[in-house]
């Protein structure tokens, strides 16, 4: 997507959430954690799904609990957030703002 697209559709989306239409999808650590530790895990990754290639973060269980941002973004308010677990992808995403989500 160009640099211009992703500008509109912010703007758009900013507009949005000012009017209490849109709200921002935020990745989810705590059902990543519950995720992982399910499994054994040896590739994990967090990225927006239309944007793979920008936003993809290879990330390892002990560094999820310190996670506050996937590439320098924590959230979307127009795409979605994803976790990629040895080669699966899956949607990842809360409502609530990281720094008040409780991961242990």
């Amino acid at each position: 997507m160009d640099s211009f697209s992703v500008f509109m559709r912010a703007e758009s989306a900013r507009e949005e959430i000012k009017n209490g239409q849109r709200k921002v999808r935020y990745y989810d650590y705590a059902k990543a954690l519950k995720l992982l530790r399910k499994r054994k895990v040896r590739n994990v990754g967090m990225f927006m799904d239309s944007d793979r290639g920008w936003t993809y973060d290879n990330i390892g269980v002990s560094g999820l609990k310190r996670k506050s941002e996937i590439a320098g973004i924590n959230g979307s308010v127009w795409d979605i957030p994803m976790i990629e677990i040895d080669g699966e992808e899956m949607e990842c995403w809360t409502y609530i703002e990281p720094k008040n989500q409780i991961v242990i």
